[in-house]
């Protein structure tokens, strides 16, 4: 069979999140601060109406606490369980969604690879790589690559391992900070220098609810694995349903239309446990409560309980890095439709964009869709498909992205002194009195050796997630005086409890359909999966393969061709 003309339409739909915000931290956070004590002049008000620092109000029953630490952590949700157990280097966690960021602005590129360039999707390390390599065997294509406003963000700390070098990419050092969860009037659970002294006050409060916990979600992840196995080996499947039979049976699939906090409670987690920690980790992750499916849920903890790393100069430099690699010609447009022509008895698909120079056109044997096909998100429309390619009746999570150059008032958090405030991450129970799910100190994306966290009293770069932007009064409880707000609405996630089936793999013939996968669980390692998943099935439907697709038993398959 002759050489196909692939496009691939790709999707950024959640933004790079730690190379934007924490450029937005690199350019503020490197200005040296006045330290705020009782002999300190007011400060001057900031630009966006920055308020005056008030007198922290004392709040009863806070004594003194320890300093900042200085062992090194890697901060918010991941810090508050990864602190409660040491690392265990052959499980591999790297499962962290990214906390919701701003979108990047401009255009949605159209990327076209030349004769035999097989075009890596512009994925995070590993399975993204192998994703690429997948399409390496097919005849020399023709690949178009669609920037829709929307990619999977990359977290601001993946778990997993080193950046890859053959793009030039460095592991951004850590920087120590200490994490807590907050319930609106004190502390339920706070990260300590001293390892012991965490699994003591997790026994104390919980139980051995933090065993349970681990032992599910390494049942979990240890069934999920399989996948690497299946791909390595050339294994694809039609449908995320057949997928997910292949990793965990029927089980995994009923993962999907119960909840996490369902499935806790069932082996044992105790409830108290779900509504302080696992509803924290939740809320800082995908901004929702825990009745989001179970393996969305699992996906989420895992990866707040690994080892975690950071690209040098920003996790975006990984797309770019492999976009780069592709030697493609990058082409600012914006698709605008995709139609059905036939030749030869063979589907062919006609991609419409438009860009600076105007309108245009190109035909395709295969395309692949990632752009999220929701009513709210997706713009371009499908012709002459029978029978037709509506977008899917889902929601998206709203959320904010507030990053504030400023003065943390301590005081509402129960440190009146705020050179006695530790933590660097503060993660929220689910209290409908709380206007925020998660703030942190971010960091700059480069990191000298001389770096350090400013100081609890310093002006300092946090950012604050939240469902709704965050009023003048609100702002003012968080902080005492702030410079600076950069406010930034989006749709972060799928809006996990109105799931009730699957979207699908296969749209038509030869055009597939990649975001889906979210639904699953939204995370950078589930899209990579997918993009890999894709790129095999395209591939063997292309060639016949059909001994490669949604094969059953393949456990027994791949041992046996070991």
């Amino acid at each position: 069979m002759g050489a196909p003309r692939i496009l691939g339409v790709m999707v950024v739909r959640e933004p790079w999140r730690h190379g934007v915000e924490s450029q937005i931290s690199q350019n503020k956070a490197d200005f040296d601060a006045t330290p705020v004590s009782a002999a300190s002049p007011p400060l001057p008000p900031g630009p966006q109406g920055s308020e005056q620092p008030q007198p922290p109000a004392t709040l009863p029953g806070r004594g003194a606490s320890p300093g900042p630490s200085p062992r090194a952590a890697t901060g918010g949700a991941a810090s508050v369980l990864s602190a409660l157990r040491p690392a265990q280097p052959g499980l591999r966690k790297r499962h962290l969604p990214a906390a919701p960021c701003p979108p990047p602005a401009g255009a949605e590129p159209v990327v076209r690879g030349g004769p035999g360039r097989a075009l890596p999707l512009p994925l995070p390390p590993g399975p993204a790589a192998a994703a690429a390599r997948a399409m390496a065997p097919l005849p020399p294509p023709l690949l178009l690559l669609l920037l829709v406003p929307a990619l999977p963000a990359l977290p601001a700390a993946s778990a997993g391992p080193a950046p890859p070098r053959s793009i030039g990419l460095k592991q951004r050092r850590e920087v120590p900070g200490k994490s807590a969860i907050f319930s609106g009037e004190h502390f339920v659970l706070e990260e300590t220098d001293w390892y012991l002294l965490n699994l003591f006050r997790l026994w104390w409060h919980y139980g051995i609810s933090f065993l349970r916990l681990q032992m599910w979600v390494e049942e979990v992840m240890e069934k999920f694995m399989r996948i690497y196995k299946y791909q390595a080996h050339g294994y694809a499947f039609s449908s995320l349903e057949e997928l997910l039979r292949s990793l965990g049976g029927d089980a995994f699939i009923n993962m999907t239309q119960r909840s996490v906090a369902e499935s806790l409670l069932e082996v044992g987690v105790t409830q108290r446990f779900v509504d302080d920690v696992i509803a924290a980790v939740l809320r800082s992750s995908y901004g929702q409560s825990v009745l989001v499916p179970a393996f969305a849920g699992a996906m989420s903890l895992a990866g707040a309980q690994g080892s975690m790393w950071a690209v040098e100069g920003g996790n975006k430099l990984v797309c770019s890095g492999l976009l780069k690699l592709t030697k493609a010609n990058v082409i600012p447009a914006r698709v605008t439709g995709i139609s059905l022509h036939s030749s030869e008895g063979r589907a062919l698909y006609q991609v419409h964009y438009e860009g600076s120079k105007g309108q245009g056109s190109s035909f395709y044997d295969m395309v692949v869709v990632t752009t999220p096909l929701h009513t709210s998100r997706s713009n371009f429309t499908f012709e002459n498909f029978e029978p037709p390619i509506a977008n899917f009746p889902r929601a998206f999570q709203p959320s904010v992205t507030s990053v504030v150059h400023g003065y943390l008032n301590s005081s509402y958090f129960g440190f009146p002194d705020p050179k006695l405030f530790p933590f660097a991450s503060i993660l929220t129970t689910d209290t409908p009195d709380l206007f925020f799910n998660a703030m942190d100190n971010i960091c700059p994306v480069n990191i000298s050796v001389a770096f350090r966290r400013k100081q609890p009293q310093e002006a300092a770069v946090w950012r604050v997630l939240s469902q709704q932007p965050l009023d003048k009064q609100q702002l003012k409880t968080l902080f005492r005086s702030y410079y600076s707000v950069q406010v930034t609405e989006w749709q972060s996630y799928p809006r996990y409890d109105s799931t009730k089936s699957l979207p699908p793999i296969v749209l038509h013939d030869n055009l597939f359909y990649l975001s889906g996968v979210e639904w699953v669980a939204s995370s950078m390692e589930m899209i990579a999966v997918a993009a890999k998943n894709v790129a095999l099935l395209a591939y063997n439907r292309w060639y016949q393969d059909l001994e490669k697709i949604d094969q059953k038993d393949l456990m027994h398959k791949v041992k046996t061709e070991l």
